[in-house]
């Protein structure tokens, strides 16, 4: 049997049992009730017979009649209390084959029991061992969480920790620059004075710069004309030379001629380009 069948099973085994009780209770009044009618009856009885005897036979035969009437209703009403009995004890024959029906089973029970013990012991087991491994997990998960806060609040600490060092590294560093900056002011003060005084110096000597320039320019242009007149006066000897070799040559050389005297013309030109 498994163990929903017998939870269903005993409540019904709990269900017949109050009935039988019941029953029983019952049973117990309506015996006394029977006792007590058949114990007021005899009396009745016993004076109806002494009656009989005294009074004549037209009275016998009518009490007869009566006491037969009674008798048959006495006899119903036995019938009736013995139907009634009936259908009281048909519950009892049916709890009867239903327990004697159950009777295997509930040697089966029995003989399961120790077995049904055992399992509910190993679930009671494995529930507990389930337990505590789900306790064992959470206690994991919160030292896990635990460590994990630790963790990050030590790394928001140290992050603390290395801003305002570095803030005071930065402050320092600020004032540090600051007293150099006052101690170099009396040297930018210097520099711009020599710088204001190069500037005027400089003023001062612009005239006398341009003055030189000046002069720069007109020995230059000097120079220039000086080589253009040699360059002539080179030409011009050449072209004399020129004309005597072209005098002495024969006539056949004519167009040679016109040729050099074309290209000295160009050479000439080309000076006089330039110095335009």
């Amino acid at each position: 049997m498994y163990p929903q069948q017998l939870q269903q099973l005993r409540p019904q085994q709990q269900q017949q049992r109050q009935r039988q009780q019941q029953q029983r209770q019952q049973q117990l009044p309506q015996a006394q009730r029977r006792r007590q009618q058949q114990q007021r009856q005899r009396p009745r009885q016993q004076q109806q017979r002494q009656l009989q005897r005294q009074q004549p036979q037209p009275q016998r035969q009518r009490q007869k009649q009566r006491q037969q009437r009674l008798l048959r209703q006495q006899r119903q009403k036995q019938q009736q209390q013995r139907l009634l009995r009936q259908q009281q004890r048909q519950p009892q024959r049916q709890q009867r084959q239903k327990q004697q029906q159950q009777r295997p089973q509930q040697q089966q029970r029995q003989r399961q029991q120790p077995q049904q013990q055992q399992q509910r012991r190993r679930q009671k087991q494995q529930q507990q061992r389930r337990q505590k491994q789900q306790q064992q997990r959470l206690l994991r998960q919160q030292q896990r969480r635990q460590q994990k806060r630790q963790q990050q609040r030590l790394l928001r600490q140290q992050q603390r920790r290395q801003q305002k060092q570095q803030q005071q590294q930065l402050l320092r560093q600020q004032q540090q620059q600051l007293l150099r900056q006052q101690q170099r002011q009396p040297q930018r003060q210097q520099r711009q004075k020599q710088q204001q005084q190069r500037l005027l110096r400089q003023q001062q000597r612009q005239p006398q710069q341009r003055q030189r320039q000046q002069q720069r320019r007109q020995q230059q242009q000097q120079r220039q004309q000086q080589q253009q007149r040699l360059l002539r006066q080179q030409q011009q000897r050449q072209q004399q030379r020129q004309q005597r070799r072209q005098q002495q040559q024969q006539p056949q050389q004519q167009p040679r001629r016109q040729q050099q005297r074309q290209r000295q013309q160009q050479q000439q030109r080309q000076p006089q380009q330039q110095q335009r």
